[in-house]
Formats: C-alpha cells, sequence, structure tokens
C-alpha cells in the first residue's frame, strides 16, 4: 500500500469519527426536544447537562477536523 492509500485510509477513519460525532450531537438535541415535549419542567433540568455534553460532542469534532486536516494535508478553503 502506498503513502497516499495509507493517508487517505486514515483520513477516511478520522471522516468516520466526525460522522459518529455528529450523530451524537444530533441526537442529544432530539432526546432534549422529545423530553420538552413530554415536561418542559424536566426539559429545563436536563438541558444544561445536555447542552454541556453537546459542546463536548462540538469540541471533540473541532478537534477532529484539525487532526485530519494535520494528517491529510488538505484544510478547508478560507472563503
Amino acid at each position: 500500500m502506498s503513502d497516499i492509500e495509507k493517508t487517505l485510509k486514515i483520513g477516511a477513519i478520522i471522516q468516520q469519527a466526525l460522522v459518529g460525532e455528529g450523530e451524537a450531537t444530533r441526537d442529544y438535541m432530539s432526546q432534549l426536544a422529545q423530553i420538552a415535549e413530554l415536561s418542559p419542567e424536566a426539559a429545563a433540568v436536563c438541558s444544561p447537562v445536555i447542552e454541556e455534553i453537546v459542546a463536548d460532542e462540538l469540541d471533540h469534532e473541532r478537534k477532529l477536523w484539525a487532526l485530519y486536516q494535520t494528517v491529510t494535508g488538505i484544510v478547508a478553503n478560507k472563503e
């Protein structure tokens, strides 16, 4: 396997981790919406905790994007 193939496979692995983080964020927000439908009072209690968890997930995404760019050399456009 060539170096470029290895780099592309590693990039794909990191991308899969990013997908997982995005899905987790979506699921937490959906769960909070479902809780709010059932009980606004419970949602008020759950919201700060879930928001903190989502903030952690977003931080993981940021770190994974930085890792992806470092490993692959492919960076986001500045525009």
